[in-house]
């Protein structure tokens, strides 16, 4: 099959199917086409499912088999394949490069279906994880295949000196930092599973199509008996086939022009497995928080070279212990402290490393809390523009969450090593949305737990996750240790929100107004 508007790609299927099952991608296939493809029956019609690049949408294509040069060197948006073959790819530097970055293409991230890490760090049940844990090892392991024995040699020999490498500076180091020691509980959401219909979702958390994909399923639909519906799409349960009846009839699918199948009958499919999707909802008893709803401040990574500097600061950090002016002199005067020793005790020191601000925080989770706005040295760090912003701003009014609330207390969430999240619905699928911090405020036998987000509107989708915070909004939730203490959950993003649409912008807290919010809480 070959699209007439694309020159780098041609796809491959059987004459006894629709799927494709092969693509091959390259520079420029028009030569290729003329010298390889003379025994082979060419399709080159303007097919419905072919408007696009099949590469682009590779993940949502029945697409198993990939054949190219360098065009695989870059990402692409897809689960990683498992098996990697190099076929005279040649041992000079650029062959080298070639191999480095197909390792690091070909690692599998989703051994557990919708689930875009390991094993070893989901959050599941222990007897499920080892009982998945066989095949989850097959599924995280890459196969490398050379098609000569010079090849081969020069992959294990590449491999040798990555891994002698990883003992040089420019290598990565975990350390782990101190949890605050923090009286007050914090407590956290729980949640529990709850089935749902397509057909009861809002429609912009609905299956997401084409236009032109539900014109063809409606025009599809409609032109094939239900029996004969019911079998090619292997239909068993009559409610499935009424569901997908009323959902074609209301149109009650989301339409978004980037979102094209090239195979109707494998949207259809992916239809089928969302029609009931699971949906977590907020428990009335909530937990305090334990060991393992926040763990990325015990897997902060740094660079080789720069790790030593960095626990030496942390240490210098933990020692530090600020007094007032006036405690400070008073223990002067009385000997407690010498007065060549002061420098630790003044409030409001700063400790940096390499462009990296270390902050002391009894109020944070952890201890220090590393802003590292500019700095490719560090991860697992506030490192965006606009959670350093926003800390900006939260450490000018400390004072006044002080003086207002009876205790609070925050910390950042990472939500690649973290389990902290607010559950929402988007193509018919369950997701997490992880803020980027959580707040723990109270007063007066209530616990306020505020979930912030300076994320821009521009890089998230706002909507879904403000839609998902209704499980949440205008409820009273207990401790499940004490049924009258109260707590409620809020859910607020941080930043400009002049482009915020209609509906939305009491979500907001407007840059510069963050004391009012907390003040108005």
């Amino acid at each position: 099959i070959i699209n007439p508007k694309n020159n780098q790609e041609i796809a491959f299927k059987l004459n006894t199917s629709d799927k494709v099952f092969c693509l091959i991608r390259i520079g420029d296939i028009t030569e290729w086409i003329c010298e390889k493809l003379k025994s082979v029956k060419v399709v080159s019609k303007n097919l419905s499912f072919k408007e696009e690049s099949y590469f682009s949408q590779i993940d949502k294509s029945s697409i198993n088999i990939l054949v190219g040069s360098r065009t695989f060197e870059t990402g692409w948006d897809s689960t990683r394949p498992s098996v990697i073959l190099f076929l005279n790819i040649g041992l000079d530097d650029d062959a080298k490069k070639l191999v480095k970055q197909s390792f690091g293409r070909g690692v599998r991230i989703e051994s557990v279906k919708n689930q875009r890490q390991r094993l070893a760090y989901l959050d599941i049940d222990g007897a499920i994880k080892k009982a998945l844990k066989p095949n989850a090892a097959m599924l995280e392991t890459l196969f490398v295949i050379p098609t000569n024995h010079a090849s081969l040699e020069a992959i294990l020999k590449f491999q040798k000196e990555s891994e002698n490498k990883g003992e040089n500076r420019g290598s990565w180091r975990e350390i782990k930092l101190e949890k605050t020691p923090i009286k007050h509980a914090l407590f956290v959401p729980c949640y529990r599973k709850e089935q749902t219909s397509m057909s009861e979702l809002p429609e912009s958390a609905s299956f997401k199509m084409s236009a032109k994909n539900f014109k063809d399923l409606k025009e599809y639909f409609h032109l094939m008996s239900e029996k004969h519906f019911i079998l090619k799409h292997e239909i068993y349960n009559p409610k499935d086939y009424t569901l997908l009846k009323e959902m074609i009839q209301t149109a009650h699918f989301k339409k978004v022009s980037t979102w094209h199948y090239k195979d109707l009958d494998y949207m259809i499919s992916e239809i089928k497995g969302k029609l009931y999707p699971n949906q977590k909802v907020p428990k009335d008893e909530f937990n305090a928080l334990d060991n393992e709803k926040i763990v990325h401040f015990k897997r902060v990574k740094v660079k080789a070279d720069k790790k030593e500097k960095l626990i030496q600061t942390i240490q210098e950090v933990k020692e530090y212990a600020p007094l007032d002016k006036e405690t400070l002199r008073t223990k002067i005067a009385q000997g407690e402290i010498d007065s060549y020793d002061t420098e630790k005790h003044k409030q409001n020191k700063t400790f940096k490393v390499g462009g990296a601000e270390l902050l002391k925080l009894k109020e944070h989770y952890y201890t220090p809390l590393i802003k590292a706005k500019n700095c490719d040295w560090l991860k697992h760090v506030v490192k965006v523009k606009s959670e350093s912003d926003f800390l900006e701003e939260l450490l000018k009014i400390t004072e006044t969450l002080q003086e207002n609330y009876d205790f609070w207390a925050f910390s950042k969430i990472d939500e690649h090593l973290d389990n902290l999240f607010i559950p929402y619905i988007d193509n018919a699928a369950e997701r997490r949305f992880f803020p980027d911090f959580i707040f723990w405020l109270e007063k007066g036998g209530t616990q306020i737990i505020c979930f912030i987000d300076p994320k821009g509107i521009k890089i998230s989708d706002y909507q879904h996750k403000a839609d998902a915070y209704k499980l949440f909004k205008d409820k009273i939730f207990s401790s499940k240790d004490d049924p009258n203490f109260k707590i409620k959950v809020v859910l607020k993003f941080y930043g400009d929100k002049d482009e915020v649409a209609d509906g939305y912008r009491d979500y907001w807290i407007k840059k510069g107004k963050l004391e009012d919010f907390f003040l108005t809480l």
